[in-house]
């Protein structure tokens, strides 16, 4: 039996799996643009009252939050494009756990040194 198509379904299925990843990641890019340059939903995440200026500590915890986002998504990538079935999420690592536990007590740890000056 020959098919009269001109392009196997496998090629389709690739197109088609470019199409969707090339939407996800234009999806990506304009709400991002939204959330960071066009509107103002992220203003005062990086200091307690606007105007006060960048915190380190908030923006050391939002990287590290951000990193570790990626870390684990970049790990359960490569663990789904290894195997083909996957039941359940790989576990994190221990090192990533470390991290981002030590970013939030570093930024815990200086929300109560601003509340206990009257900062907020």
């Amino acid at each position: 039996m020959t098919s009269d198509l001109p392009i196997s379904l496998q090629q389709l299925a690739g197109a088609g799996q470019a199409g969707l990843e090339l939407w996800l990641l234009v999806l990506a890019v304009l709400v991002g643009w939204r959330v960071l340059i066009v509107d103002d939903h992220l203003r005062g995440m990086l200091a307690t009252h606007l105007g006060d200026g960048l915190q380190l500590d908030r923006l050391q915890m939002l990287l590290s939050m951000l990193g570790g986002a990626v870390a684990y998504a970049i790990i359960c990538a490569d663990g789904w494009q290894h195997a083909l079935a996957i039941k359940e999420l790989p576990e994190a690592p221990d090192s990533l756990l470390t991290i981002v536990a030590g970013s939030q007590a570093i930024y815990l740890g200086g929300k109560v040194s601003r509340n206990s000056l009257g900062g907020g």
